[in-house]
């Protein structure tokens, strides 16, 4: 497998830094000041395209901005999710912000939004925010506009769940100071391979753009653990437009896992946006999106390795049958097992049995120390 088949994460040593301030930059943030009221803008900051205009129909909520998202340790919570601006000078076939759509883009300032920030807390709308943004020429500006915000936020008291973007661009002192205020920071690699990305984002490179953020955050967690957001560093990936299959997917997503502490691994399907230089590529098939999250669980937490995967001749998982089952099938030599003397490895490739209830399989088999034997609800002791 050569290099460009591979999800590289080491900073190349002549890694430039972005130009300084220049006219362009200055007109971006003159114009659309026309200052719409709060919610018009929150409104004018969410994803112009035809799903995400039918999901703000579902809830009032949803018009501010507003979703229920899991969080780490507390569940679902209402989380505001919005822009610095949606001013962006990109053009990436994925995106419906790219400079390429033609719709009135708005800005925030820190200030505004930390208010607005807290007002929606303070009125018990929102447990939680994340916080993005469009690429509007120099992306280190547009992260110190992100940082101040968080840095009034907590400041002035916000002490609720905060989800920070690491743009492309950033400097390490950004990465940086973002992992001190935030509960949760990202990067979106977008896609496994230099390869995949240049066919959906040609004006981003993996490596200097964004998997060395990965790299920042992975090894500043390892040199001060106590100023790793407990949160963890997330990524995704546009699955489908760029011909990538899924063993490429995961084996990113293992080595992301594995190498650098990457908490969770975000697998979202191609769907294509008028207006955009992908728009008449087909979408992917919802199917493969949840077979890559059934896969990425296996590896995750029961203790598969991505040899395991029943992958069929183009490298890609069945979608007519969950992988912990195709793999079950692929390997009948292993079947039945012997509930009372299965080893815990074993157990966890049982279709229908997760690690809770191989624990309390385990628990059970230590308590039974009178030689007596689980017995399965469906009778007999084999599974």
């Amino acid at each position: 497998m050569d290099s460009t088949q591979r999800l590289e994460l080491t900073a190349p040593s002549d890694c430039p830094e972005l130009d300084g301030d220049g006219p362009q930059q200055a007109a971006v943030f003159q114009a659309r000041e026309d200052e719409p009221a709060r919610e018009q803008k929150l409104s004018l900051l969410l994803p112009r395209n035809d799903v995400m205009e039918r999901a703000r129909k579902t809830a009032d909520r949803r018009l501010l901005g507003i979703y229920q998202t899991k969080v780490p340790g507390r569940g679902a919570v209402p989380m505001l999710r919005t822009m610095m601006t949606t001013v962006c000078d990109k053009a990436c076939g994925y995106c419906p912000f790219g400079r390429t759509r033609d719709f009135k883009r708005s800005s925030w300032k820190p200030e505004q939004l930390a208010d607005t920030v807290i007002q929606l807390k303070d009125a018990g709308l929102i447990q939680g925010f994340f916080l993005t943004s469009g690429l509007a020429t120099n992306a280190s500006r547009i992260m110190d506009r992100m940082l101040a915000t968080a840095e009034i936020l907590r400041q002035r008291g916000y002490a609720e769940y905060l989800h920070l973007k690491l743009l492309p661009g950033a400097d390490s002192g950004q990465v940086a100071q973002a992992m001190r205020l935030a509960n949760r920071v990202s990067v979106n690699l977008e896609a496994p391979t230099q390869n995949a990305l240049h066919v959906m984002a040609p004006e981003k490179d993996l490596v200097r753009d964004l998997a060395v953020h990965v790299k920042t955050v992975s090894d500043l967690s390892r040199r001060f653990p106590e100023h790793a957001p407990k949160g963890g560093l997330v990524t995704q990936f546009v699955v489908g437009p760029a011909g990538e299959t899924d063993a490429t997917l995961l084996g990113a997503a293992s080595r992301l896992y594995g190498n650098h502490g990457v908490r969770r691994v975000y697998f979202s399907g191609f769907i294509p946006i008028m207006g955009t230089p992908m728009q008449e590529s087909a979408p992917t098939n919802p199917m493969r999106e949840a077979r890559l999250y059934q896969a990425d669980w296996l590896l995750r937490f029961y203790g598969f390795k991505l040899g395991d995967l029943a992958l069929n001749d183009n490298g890609n998982l069945p979608t007519d049958i969950d992988p912990k089952t195709a793999f079950a099938m692929a390997h009948p030599e292993l079947f039945p097992l012997e509930v009372n003397k299965a080893p815990r490895e074993l157990l966890l490739r049982v279709p229908g049995i997760g690690p809770q209830s191989v624990t309390r399989i385990l628990h059970a088999r230590r308590a039974s120390g009178d030689g007596r034997r689980i017995q399965p609800a469906r009778g007999g002791t084999y599974v």
